[in-house]
């Protein structure tokens, strides 16, 4: 009881440091770190990982979603697997999956 009282105090300790040193924090700042945690989640990373290679994990994880949804999809993966095409739908791979729905076995277009 008495151990867990003694790192129940240590935490709250950390966690006032930390805040006290955050406040100091550009806004920026504070929204990236918060951003990083989130990606790390997603990714399996600890979000302090992240923050220091933030760019190239989240181009990492954009580029494996968008693997996975043109995985996912045979009409988008055989229009896909042009370079060319690929080369110049790639930040429209999202809104290019939900369009090829339109045109499924069910579709009236």
């Amino acid at each position: 009881m008495e151990r867990a009282r003694a790192r129940r105090q240590a935490q709250e300790k950390e966690l006032a440091a930390a805040w006290v040193a955050s406040v100091g924090e550009p806004e920026e700042r504070r929204r990236r770190a918060a951003s990083a945690d989130i990606l790390g989640r997603a990714v399996g990373l600890p979000g302090a990982a992240v923050e220091q290679n933030y760019d190239r994990v989240k181009h990492l994880s954009t580029a494996q979603r968008q693997v996975e949804t043109v995985r996912n999809n045979p009409r988008l993966l055989t229009w896909m697997s042009d370079p060319r095409r690929a080369t110049v739908a790639a930040d429209d791979v999202d809104a290019l999956n939900s369009v090829s729905a339109w045109f499924g076995p069910n579709s009236t277009v």
